[in-house]
């Protein structure tokens, strides 16, 4: 009520803008489409750019304008976020949404950031009303500051280098007008309540578990973990066993390592031993959930598996001992080609020894071959195939830069293929890392196999499991694709009574209890599906173990 009886007092100054007094603004925000989300955010975009653009504006009638538009979008972003992260009320999981709609969102944060950079543009505010209300004009303008910035990893976009100088700025000037730690409620209808000091312990949460490894999905759950548990983290002046990362005000790195910092004046340190005892309990009781039910507790759009999976990603980064690379890197600079995607990869791979088996029915003759498709892959060999260059190296990764241009494939968990001289196999990764610089995309990868080979195999049907469909005459037509995949080797072959192997397959051709049929010279392996390690779009990493060895006549 208070802001809206602050809104109700109008500037005496008479503005020549559609939006020049209150009394307007409402006037026209109450013609928007409100069964249009998409279309509300656009039009308040564009009211955003417009008043941006008014420079006789008073710092009070600003702060107003722009508190009435944020609060007027917010109900419609949320629906819009809702619509990309759970269509219909179904979590999403594993899949992006749509890209644009990703985009539109970031270009409102960016007003937003604008906005509320103009209203406190200087450091003591020269209007009542912004000093009145500075508690929640800062929460807000730090909230739109780290959205922005979440957005635009979100997007693989350059990072704005000044983001921690403004966020550190903000707390400055909260600290000096003694409203840091003041809460309240963000947004009408926010039951949580909120504060500068937290919003800003929010985003350095979030930066503090390497955002940069995760997808979008992740990227937005990670952000309402941090949001959840940020007000019981505390910034001390000494750091304590609790204090893994601390900030400097003075230097816009954002939070850093406590051993790189060690023991200075004026640095804050971040305290997360409140916040992990929290975040363990919610971990505890959600152990008997199943996985793919909807998670109810960061907004309903995600399942209990991935509320899981990024708890515990949190947990290992904001505890004592956060996760470090299991080896060391060695700097390199090399020149590289790549090409991503599972069929370029199987493309550039070498053949496994199939000892030229075929399938033969009713005088049809199929070979573990497709013409047709590799001549096409040759094609989109040639199109997809770039240059890079190979930044360091260890046993397990790659790093690799390159142009960022035309690279919309380069998201976590892509799929890879590195050669470089002399080689000559190509290296087949996985994206972990995704970092944007200016105009270059620095990639880091995790080595999948050194020497990848590629192998036809034949789906089990189940209830024909116990059949040898290799020996026996078909009963009917099938169709080729419909039965046999082509799969990448990651490991060697497992054998009786030995471990596991490692394969991909095509995304979504199998599941965990899947089996399927590798013929071998004068044999055919039968191997089933442990577990599914990892999916991509185009792929699934799968661990298999043996399961009979069949064998065959060699035919011709």
């Amino acid at each position: 009520m208070e802001l809206v009886r602050g809104l109700a007092r109008a500037d005496p100054q008479k503005i020549d803008h559609p939006m020049g007094s209150e009394e307007e603004a409402r006037e026209l925000l109450a013609l928007l489409p409100v069964l249009d989300p998409l279309a509300c955010l656009n039009e308040v975009v564009h009211w955003f750019e417009s008043l941006a653009a008014e420079t006789a504006l008073s710092p009070g009638r600003r702060a107003r304008l722009v508190m009435l538009l944020d609060q007027t979008v917010r109900p419609h972003w949320r629906a819009l976020a809702q619509e990309y992260l759970a269509p219909n009320g179904e979590p999403t999981e594993g899949k992006d949404g749509d890209p644009e709609l990703l985009a539109r969102f970031g270009y409102l944060a960016n007003a937003l950031v604008v906005s509320y950079h103009m209203v406190f543009g200087e450091d003591i505010p020269r209007s009542d009303w912004v000093r009145d209300n500075a508690a929640l004009l800062l929460t807000r303008w730090a909230r739109a500051v780290t959205q922005s910035a979440v957005l635009r990893r979100m997007r693989r976009e350059p990072m704005d280098t000044g983001v921690w100088s403004t966020l550190n700025g903000i707390l400055d000037r909260a600290r000096r007008l003694k409203v840091d730690r003041v809460v309240v409620a963000a947004y009408e209808g926010e039951k949580k309540m909120t504060s500068v000091r937290q919003e800003f312990l929010r985003a350095a949460l979030f930066r503090m578990a390497t955002p940069e490894s995760l997808k979008v999905r992740d990227m937005e759950l990670l952000l309402r973990i941090a949001g959840r548990y940020a007000a019981s983290v505390q910034l001390v002046e000494t750091p304590g066993p609790a204090c893994v990362f601390g900030i400097d005000p003075d230097n816009a790195s954002g939070p850093v390592a406590v051993e790189r910092l060690g023991r200075q004046s004026g640095v804050w340190y971040f305290d997360t031993g409140n916040c992990i005892a929290q975040m363990k309990a919610l971990a505890d009781r959600g152990q008997g959930d199943v996985g793919a039910a909807i998670d109810t507790n960061f907004g309903g759009a995600f399942t209990a598996r991935e509320r899981s999976r990024m708890l515990k990603h949190a947990l290992s980064f904001w505890g004592p001992n956060p996760p470090k690379r299991k080896s060391s890197r060695i700097g390199i600079d090399e020149s590289a080609r790549l090409a991503n995607g599972f069929a370029m990869a199987l493309e550039l791979c070498g053949a496994y020894d199939q000892g030229g088996f075929s399938v033969q029915e009713t005088g049809l003759r199929i070979q573990f071959e497709d013409k047709e498709a590799a001549e096409k892959l040759a094609a989109e060999r040639l199109r997809r195939e770039r240059p890079a260059q190979l930044t360091d190296a260890s046993t397990s990764g790659l790093g690799l830069s390159l142009p960022r241009a035309d690279t919309p494939w380069a998201r976590i968990g892509a799929l890879v293929s590195v050669f470089v001289r002399p080689g000559p196999e190509w290296v087949i990764c996985a994206t972990r890392r995704v970092a944007v610089r200016d105009d270059t995309l620095s990639l880091g990868l995790e080595v999948l196999t050194r020497k990848p080979r590629g192998a036809w195999l034949h789906i089990i049907e189940r209830e024909r499991e116990n059949e040898n469909v290799w020996d026996e005459t078909m009963r009917r037509e099938r169709n080729f694709d419909a039965h046999f995949v082509r799969a990448l080797l990651l490991t060697d072959l497992p054998q009786v009574g030995e471990g596991f192997g490692e394969m991909l397959l095509p995304a979504e051709s199998a599941g965990p209890g899947t089996s399927f049929d590798l013929p071998l010279p004068g044999e055919v392996l039968r191997l089933s599906v442990v577990d599914v390690r990892e999916t991509g779009e185009d792929y699934m990493r799968v661990r298999v173990r043996w399961k009979q060895t069949l064998r065959v006549d060699a035919r011709n």
